[in-house]
């Protein structure tokens, strides 16, 4: 978590402290272990005042948030440290921290500052232009036009690091739908550069009656007995759900994504076969 965040979700929790048991609390709560700069510490009090309007005050027995009850909802609106967000999933929680920021950015078409931790790329920033919210299952995304990567992108509420309103104003693109981005796909991954593909499947009768009563996809046909057709593309969302039907479902085409089902088989039956599991 941000830094500035991680300071005023510490002081709510277990404030009064001094700033020796602040630095000591953020190496413990580090993934490297890495202790902070007192200069960073100073820095983060003046941005928690100038960039949220929550002061800390100085006292015998250390540092504290103002006894503000106004200062402190928001700080239970920014960390997610009410009573109810702590009994939440940490999905849950970072979707309920970052949603109410995107839905500003959104509603006065601005910015946003963004901090991203990326499975593959590690973490990085961004100034994001957001142009909707996306919810598949139990996950929320942000889509928007990214500068490091100048082009439109999907991130995940929950790997965001830290968020940030920004004054640059921004205009969504007029041929820009959410409906249309997503149109193709299944799940998160989305865009021009997922292009659909026909795919067949063959599905056992009790699979068969799910799908005609809970489609996959908007575009699922069924074109025989069992059998469905879909203009989908292939991505790592599609696999993982084909996968998960097990035994009762059969790729049928194209030949590129019977392929990919049978080294994701293969894969995870070499997992099983190994003598130390």
């Amino acid at each position: 978590m941000h830094k500035t965040i991680w300071l005023a979700r510490l002081l709510l929790e277990r404030g009064p402290l001094t700033q020796t048991e602040i630095l000591q609390a953020w190496c413990e709560e580090n993934a490297r272990n890495a202790p902070m700069a007192r200069s960073t510490f100073f820095d983060n009090l003046r941005r928690l005042r100038q960039e949220f309007g929550i002061e800390v005050v100085l006292c015998d027995s250390g540092y504290s948030l103002a006894s503000s009850s106004a200062d402190n909802q928001l700080i239970e609106h920014l960390t997610g440290f009410s009573a109810e967000a702590k009994r939440l999933s940490p999905t849950a929680q970072a979707i309920r921290m970052w949603r109410p920021i995107i839905a500003d950015a959104l509603e006065q078409k601005l910015c946003i500052q963004m901090t991203y931790r990326s499975p593959s790329r590690g973490t990085y920033e961004t100034l994001l232009a957001p142009y909707c919210l996306h919810t598949v299952g139990d996950l929320t995304y942000v889509v928007g036009r990214s500068s490091r990567h100048r082009e439109c992108r999907t991130f995940a509420l929950d790997r965001i690091q830290y968020l940030k309103l920004t004054p640059s104003h921004f205009k969504i693109p007029k041929d820009f739908s959410e409906e249309a981005y997503f149109y193709n796909s299944l799940g998160a991954y989305a865009g021009p550069s997922y292009q659909p593909a026909e795919v067949v499947l063959r599905a056992t009768p009790t699979l068969a009656a799910y799908f005609r009563s809970r489609p996959l996809h908007n575009s699922q046909r069924e074109m025989s007995e069992g059998v469905f057709s879909f203009h989908i593309a292939i991505t790592r969302d599609l696999v993982a759900r084909l996968l998960s039907f097990g035994p009762d479902l059969v790729v049928c085409r194209p030949e590129s994504l019977v392929v990919e089902m049978r080294s994701q088989l293969r894969e995870t039956l070499r997992n099983y076969s190994s003598p130390n599991v």
